[in-house]
């Protein structure tokens, strides 16, 4: 289900990005082609490395592969939180309100998901929802060549909360719907 969703994103996203933003960004055939290349560059890049390593040496390299992922993903959310205290001594209520709508928008993505998903179990289908409720949208600013308003980099920065800790704050609902099973 996520490479379906990843390989459409191309597609959806520019189509969203064009609602949402018009123009402002690229043309919505640019922004697309640009996530096209960049997914399908990674997709390459992961087939060439396994190809290489073989896959008995990654799975035994599981653990560090996880860790240097840990280290990645936190350097990556320090450095979109840059300036994000400056806006919020600026203007703490337009940081509180983004970061609630930050979680809304994540929550309605689990949630939803969830939903579409419920024939393959409540568990499962939860599972699918947290996983594309907190998908990361970095890749956006990169396909953006990181040119966007400043406002869209504070909600970048606020949208951090959400995918970090919703994880860990809906862990007693994974365990219940894993238990009834």
């Amino acid at each position: 289900t996520l490479i379906v969703a990843t390989a459409i994103t191309p597609f959806t996203a520019s189509l969203f990005t064009h609602v949402f933003l018009g123009t402002a960004l690229a043309s919505p055939l640019e922004f697309g082609f640009r996530l096209f290349l960049i997914i399908v560059g990674c997709a390459l890049a992961a087939a060439i490395i396994r190809l290489i390593a073989g896959g008995k040496f990654i799975e035994e390299q599981r653990g560090a592969i996880d860790g240097l992922s840990v280290i990645a993903m936190s350097m990556f959310a320090v450095a979109a939180m840059d300036g994000a205290m400056d806006h919020f001594r600026a203007d703490p209520s337009l940081v509180i309100k983004l970061t609630a709508l930050a979680f809304l928008i994540a929550l309605a993505s689990i949630a939803v998901t969830a939903i579409v998903f419920q024939r393959a179990g409540r568990a499962r289908a939860f599972a699918i929802g947290l996983i594309a409720g907190n998908r990361n949208v970095g890749l956006m600013l990169a396909a953006s060549g990181f040119a966007i308003p400043d406002i869209a980099w504070l909600y970048f920065a606020v949208a951090q909360f959400p995918i970090y800790l919703l994880p860990h704050l809906l862990k007693p609902l994974a365990r219940r719907l894993s238990a009834n099973r």
